[in-house]
């Protein structure tokens, strides 16, 4: 499901979009592709270390912070991707409050790391 939500997050608002023509658009679009990806493959290290502490009353914290923490650089990076677009600005009604979703999600993401929840049922 997590890795699912960050591919539908990126390629339904940045994928398969071309960056603006200026410079410094194509450098933003470059280099927020770097955290991006580093993420996705952290959230896929954070759930092999869910399954091997499946039998534990509370996520590890650091396995908490990795998820969560990858979850929230997705959004961000997912953003600063789509701010480098045309899109961001011919589709202002879409992206602007898309961008303000994420930013709660993001902070919503930092804070469930930080509760380090419970497991959902019993092992």
């Amino acid at each position: 499901m997590v890795g699912f939500g960050a591919w539908w997050t990126y390629f339904d608002f940045a994928g398969h979009r071309e960056p603006r023509q200026a410079p410094a658009a194509a450098l933003q679009w470059m280099l927020a592709h770097l955290p991006l990806t580093a993420a996705v493959a952290a959230m896929g290290a954070a759930m092999v270390s869910l399954v091997e502490q499946a039998h534990a009353a509370r996520t590890a914290a650091a396995t908490s912070w990795v998820l969560c923490g990858s979850a929230a650089v997705v959004l961000v990076s997912t953003m600063l991707v789509a701010a480098s677009l045309e899109a961001w600005r011919d589709k202002r009604e879409l992206y602007r409050p898309l961008s303000r979703t994420c930013a709660a999600a993001t902070v919503a993401c930092l804070g469930t790391a930080a509760a380090r929840p419970a497991r959902l049922c019993s092992v």
